[in-house]
């Protein structure tokens, strides 16, 4: 026998070749009965994996849908004769079809980020700010659901290919309505209370002034945050403290107008 073998790439299908002398008859039964081929030692069954032509003196065997574990050595046995090839199946690494489109949203609202990986069977990784929130394999179309966004769900997102350099990026912003303080007027020895609403949770930190002097955390001058809401309460107020209250947190700021009115006589 004569040893033909060709490995075609751009296909999906690789194709050993055995050239015979004898010319035979197409005749799958004969086939079977005269010539054996396997792979690394395993008989081969004519199927939907594997298919068995024979054309005059051309036995020809295709691998359909190659994966790399189709890698092997692959023998065509008539009678005492045999003749072998080697197929290496290189996986083609993945690639983003459709990658990652930045969003943004109210609070409260669902986003769902979508890309398409260019094959199936693919494990992925998604991260938000470069930390990992899931690792799953699925089809070609990856998605991550954020439901009942907050602004904490604002941030850079990216679905990475475990295996592979292949990544998608995109930005993702919740966005919210922020409540401004709002002007009060009291009476001298009330409380005045001053609330705004950031939109965002993780700012602890904020200065509160009365007019150009900041003001220190006291009993008379007592400051709370809760998420994303901070409190202002001055205690026993007086004429003196009129003036404009300022919350200051890096660039941003709220303003509002505080008016202490003396007593009325005989209070």
């Amino acid at each position: 026998t004569r040893e033909l073998f060709h490995f075609q790439p751009e296909t999906k299908d690789l194709m050993p070749h055995c050239w015979s002398e004898v010319r035979i008859e197409p005749s799958w039964d004969f086939v079977k009965q005269h010539f054996l081929l396997e792979m690394g030692g395993e008989p081969l069954e004519n199927g939907e994996k594997y298919q068995i032509k024979q054309r005059d003196g051309l036995l020809e065997l295709s691998i359909n849908n190659a994966v790399p574990e189709d890698s092997g050595i692959y023998s065509c046995v008539c009678r005492d004769q045999k003749t072998k090839a080697t197929v290496k199946v290189v996986a083609v690494p993945a690639s983003f079809k459709v990658p990652l489109k930045s969003q943004e949203a109210e609070e409260g609202k669902s986003v769902t980020l979508v890309c398409e990986l260019s094959k199936s069977g693919v494990r992925v990784q998604w991260l938000r700010n470069g930390v990992a929130l899931s690792e799953e394999e699925n089809g070609c179309v990856q998605e991550l659901l954020i439901r009942k966004s907050l602004p904490e769900d604002s941030g850079t997102y990216s679905c990475d290919c475990v295996h592979g350099d292949a990544k998608t990026t995109a930005n993702v912003t919740i966005t919210c309505e922020r409540n401004e303080l709002q002007d009060m007027r009291v009476t001298a020895g009330e409380d005045a209370v001053f609330v705004c609403e950031l939109s965002h949770s993780d700012v602890s930190e904020g200065a509160w002034w009365l007019g150009s002097s900041p003001l220190q955390k006291n009993e008379m001058n007592q400051m709370t945050c809760h998420g994303r809401q901070h409190r202002l309460v001055l205690s026993m107020t007086t004429t003196e403290e009129t003036g404009i209250v300022t919350f200051v947190v890096g660039d941003e700021r709220t303003s509002a107008r505080l008016l202490v009115v003396p007593k009325p006589k005989g209070w």
